[in-house]
């Protein structure tokens, strides 16, 4: 894709976009609808991390929740992995006193890459989806701290998909809610 058709599929995107913020209720945008009107939501987060009128308008659950949505398969399956992270995302999302939409696009990165990576060398079921995403999601929250993290170290490789010590992300962010 040459950048001037990334430009124009991210214009359109972001007019998806605004056109849902508009309808949306106090609960935020609606995955399964952003799931249908955003054609590139990673790409979409990545931009709109750059521009604060829009990045503004979105509590960063929702931010990141459609960058999430961009990064899976559209199966029922996962779309249901999805949705509960982001639920339960939502719900610390009130425990934290500001936005962060870098934090939000490391996280989103990070976990749309990792997943990739290591779903070919697993069996693709709901056990296996959601195990690996909470360990990733997990690892780039408690390594993203410090903004200034460069990308590549925050994306852990399959061998480092586990995340050793993770009760302090998980009980922080309420991951703990969809661990088994």
């Amino acid at each position: 894709m040459t950048d001037d058709e990334f430009d124009k599929m991210l214009k359109r995107s972001g007019e998806a976009l605004e056109q849902e913020i508009g309808a949306c209720t106090d609960t935020g945008p609606s995955l399964e609808r952003l799931l249908d009107v955003v054609p590139d939501p990673i790409g979409l987060a990545m931009t709109h991390a750059r521009l604060a009128d829009v990045t503004d308008e979105l509590r960063h659950a929702d931010f990141l929740a459609i960058a999430l949505a961009g990064a899976f398969p559209a199966s029922e399956r996962v779309r249901g992995t999805v949705a509960a992270v982001a639920k339960a995302l939502d719900l610390a999302s009130s425990e934290m006193t500001e936005s962060m939409p870098e934090l939000v696009l490391l996280v989103a990165i990070a976990v749309g890459r990792a997943f990739k990576t290591v779903t070919s060398l697993a069996d693709d079921t709901d056990a296996v989806i959601a195990r690996l995403l909470l360990n990733v999601l997990a690892r780039a929250l408690a390594k993203a701290g410090d903004l200034s993290v460069d990308l590549a170290d925050a994306v852990p490789s399959p061998d480092q998909a586990e995340f050793t010590d993770p009760g302090a992300a998980y009980w922080m962010f309420g991951l703990h809610r969809l661990h088994p």
